[in-house]
């Protein structure tokens, strides 16, 4: 196989150098298969070398490919072991067990206590809307290793990850914090706990390695960057990321962290900037926001294509269709189902969202469906006015109430389709199973990692806008969002200028 400039740069580095490597690697540059051949090049013996992945199912795929050359676990069974080393005693018969309703089960236990707010004559359904916004913070504050008594960035927090406050949710996060980086006495941790244990209470028991890989880097988290630093204290890491694939800011990761990584002492960055998944004219259009991302030599012209709005005979067979919002997919999906094409959206968690606020609806009818959401949509416009004196049009422009006016719109969407069953029309059009020669509909946030010969991307613009309100890293990760929806195309792209179905007319 014939190497890159830049690869050929890489290897060497990671054979001869002796310095941490970060490789920024553009998207579709062939990260795994440059890493592979790093992992054969090293002449070490497989315990020497660590490999750290995101889940599973990568770490299934590197087996087969490096497993004789280096050690490839998860970060969480990797500290998952660590903790069982140090904590699992066959003498008292205490071993480490993994319960994740572990802080789920006490902060239901213990909700009235925490709270100057909530109490036994609360709304049950307040009490638990109440219980998911602390677990969800206490999870996200965890990950960053947020410490002690600080609501300042507990709130944050909030603001970050687009969590609808409802009480004194930072107080009460304060106060589970406090005991969040010991074992428990029963020894039973959750996913979170295995992370942040380790790289706190644990960090100096963290094995080390001469060599550490960890892909997507742009993605760790806190807890993640430091167990990947304490594993290669002895040694050395190579971190391979994408500075413009970072993405995954709303739901834990470290928006910074590609910057945090190449600032370590003793850090390299290289690049690895050759495409070899997209036609050249999409390659044209990522680069007005990756200057340095190249097409591959022998890389075909590709198809891009505007247009200025959606017609049902657009879509074809195995497309896929991108957008930054929910509720235009849900629509679009609706639409193109009733008019006999084969479409389904990607997104249980999206999925099980919608079906968790069905529950609170009274009654089947749409005008039902409209009351609530309007409600909840009052109530949060509201809570913002008061608890930090917006005025309305400020409200209306927060990262929560914008998100829950998407899932309102997705749900008014399906109400209109379901004619009295929600959950039956969610399942309909909800699917995590590829379904042959069906338009598949997903967020961008689900299509990373992901390509299509045929990729319709609706509203392109939506994310060059940058709101008031919006801090830089936001706006930031927005351009992102962009960068990554034009790259999943290999073959053809079709920016469509409007999310919004043209009226149906009246026979």
């Amino acid at each position: 196989m014939e190497y890159s400039d830049y690869q050929k740069a890489i290897f060497k580095e990671v054979e001869f150098g002796s310095s941490n490597l970060v490789i920024n690697a553009v998207a579709g540059s062939g990260k795994t298969t440059t890493i592979v051949e790093c992992c054969k090049r090293l002449r070490c013996p497989s315990h020497d070398v660590k490999f750290l992945a995101f889940n599973k199912a990568i770490v299934d795929e590197l087996e087969t490919k490096i497993g004789k050359y280096a050690d490839v676990s998860t970060m969480h069974s990797f500290a998952l072991s660590i903790i069982k080393d140090i904590y699992n005693d066959r003498y008292t018969h205490k071993y480490v067990r993994v319960d994740n309703t572990r802080w789920q089960k006490y902060i239901a236990d213990t909700i009235y206590s925490l709270s100057d707010c909530i109490t036994l004559d609360t709304d049950k359904k307040i009490v638990y809307k109440f219980r998911s916004n602390v677990l969800k913070i206490f999870n996200l504050a965890r990950v960053n290793l947020i410490k002690g008594d600080k609501k300042h960035l507990i709130t944050n927090i909030m603001e970050q990850y687009a969590i609808a406050p409802m009480f004194d949710e930072e107080s009460v996060v304060s106060k589970l914090l406090a005991q969040a980086y010991t074992m428990p006495n029963n020894y039973a941790i959750d996913f979170t706990d295995m992370l942040t244990i380790t790289a706190t209470t644990l960090a100096d028991c963290i094995p080390t390695y001469k060599f550490v890989f960890v892909d997507e880097c742009q993605d760790l988290s806190k807890a993640q960057r430091t167990i990947m630093l304490m594993a290669s204290r002895k040694g050395k890491f190579i971190a391979v990321g994408d500075r413009k694939q970072a993405i995954n800011g709303f739901c834990g990761a470290d928006a910074s962290s590609f910057d945090e990584i190449a600032k370590v002492g003793n850090t390299k960055e290289l690049p690895l900037s050759v495409n070899y998944r997209c036609g050249k004219e999409m390659i044209n259009i990522a680069r007005e926001i990756v200057p340095q991302i190249q097409a591959c030599p022998n890389a075909i012209e590709g198809v891009v294509t505007n247009v200025s709005q959606i017609d049902l005979s657009l879509f074809k067979k195995n497309d896929m269709v991108l957008c930054r919002k929910c509720a235009p997919l849900v629509n679009l999906c609706l639409a193109l189902i009733k008019n006999g094409q084969t479409a389904t959206i990607k997104g249980n968690d999206l999925a099980n969202e919608l079906k968790q606020m069905a529950l609170n609806i009274k009654g089947n009818t749409i005008e039902d469906v409209k009351e609530y959401t309007t409600k909840e949509l009052e109530n949060l416009k509201n809570y913002f006015i008061s608890a930090y004196g917006m005025d309305e049009s400020s409200a209306k422009d927060t990262r929560p109430y914008l998100m829950l006016l998407d899932k309102c719109e997705c749900l008014l969407y399906l109400a209109e389709s379901a004619k009295g069953n929600i959950k039956a029309i969610i399942d309909k059009v909800f699917s995590e199973t590829k379904i042959a020669n069906a338009i598949t509909l997903m967020s961008i946030h689900k299509a990373k990692g992901l390509e299509s010969d045929r990729v319709v991307f609706l509203e392109p613009n939506l994310h060059a806008k940058k709101s008031k309100k919006q801090k830089q890293w936001q706006f930031d990760q927005e351009q992102n969002l962009q960068y990554v929806a034009v790259t999943r195309a290999k073959k053809e792209l079709v920016l469509c200028a409007t999310s919004t179905l043209p009226k149906e007319k009246k026979k």
